[in-house]
């Protein structure tokens, strides 16, 4: 939603600035702290939405092309899932680490790794572009979904369109959640094929429960208790920088070059502990707002995209 906004607020010129500085913050990101970021993928699927946007489609035509992209990432990947071996092991996508290794040791892995963790891929094969190329047109369809709820004010005017957002709220929620319970079964699963199936199920499970907070926030927003959403509404304002020190801080505990925490923390002391260090965000954003107009991620980056802070 928010890029779509600021398309059609600033133009071609500023979009392009902001999101190419994106990319170089997420993989600086990448680089120097943690191989998942997600900024530089954001940033690089954000460059491709002027394509859709130049000719200001309708709010019917976003969506279409959202569910296409959808169903031309989902259908392929769930099938090839099914072909795999099911007496092979699953694949991990976690990283391994030596015991004590250095930041440096760690540090040249990544860098070594970055053109190919990129989300287009670095084509060393059709494969692995294809698969690249799959995942883009997947988180194509959020910004093409953001852009027609932006379009159609769903959230600005959100007394407009209640109908909508329990729709949301309830098919959202309501599909969501069981998936994320599937989910849960599916990553303790060790065949192969489960590798990719619980990829499949994480992404629409995920843009459904994304959905479902939506319409959820949307409704709460009319009625008495809207004021108890401003402490998250504070969180928001700092979304960048808030994400910056979770890897910070994460990494810091686990990485092997400092606590070494990892591998010896289960699922549910790892959520647990996410979980609380989230809400001290939500403490901690608010307290920091308090005395300065952003936070420090967001103000570099409206200095260098507008010329001011």
């Amino acid at each position: 939603m928010g890029a779509a906004g600021l398309y059609w607020r600033h133009g071609l010129g500023i979009y392009l600035r902001r999101h190419l500085l994106l990319l170089v913050i997420g993989l600086a990101h990448f680089a120097l702290l943690w191989h998942g970021d997600i900024i530089a993928s954001y940033a690089q699927v954000a460059l491709l939405l002027p394509l859709w946007l130049r000719r200001s489609p309708s709010c019917t035509a976003l969506t279409l092309w959202a569910v296409g992209l959808g169903l031309l990432y989902f259908i392929p990947t769930f099938w090839a899932a099914l072909a795999m071996n099911w007496s092979a092991p699953r694949y991990g996508f976690s990283p391994q680490f030596e015991e004590h290794q250095s930041y440096l040791s760690i540090l040249r892995e990544r860098l070594h790794d970055l053109p190919s963790d990129s989300l287009l891929g670095y084509p060393y094969d059709i494969q692995s572009l294809a698969g690249g190329l799959l995942f883009a047109g997947f988180f194509l369809l959020y910004f093409l979904l953001g852009a027609a709820m932006q379009k159609s004010g769903l959230l600005a005017r959100p007394q407009q369109h209640q109908v909508a957002l329990r729709r949301l709220a309830f098919w959202g929620l309501g599909l969501g959640v069981p998936l994320g319970v599937l989910l849960a079964w599916m990553n303790a699963q060790t065949a192969a094929p489960y590798t990719y199936l619980s990829e499949s199920v994480r992404m629409v499970g995920g843009l459904l429960m994304a959905l479902g907070y939506i319409g959820l926030f949307g409704l709460i927003s009319l009625g008495r208790s809207a004021r108890r959403l401003l402490p998250l509404a504070y969180s928001g304002r700092m979304a960048m920088s808030n994400y910056i020190a979770q890897s910070l801080v994460m990494t810091t505990l686990f990485y092997p070059y400092t606590f070494g925490l990892y591998g010896h923390v289960g699922a549910a002391g790892a959520v647990a502990f996410a979980l609380a260090f989230g809400v001290l965000q939500v403490a901690l954003s608010r307290l920091y707002l308090a005395h300065f107009p952003r936070g420090p991620l967001e103000t570099l980056v409206r200095w260098a995209v507008y010329g001011r802070s």
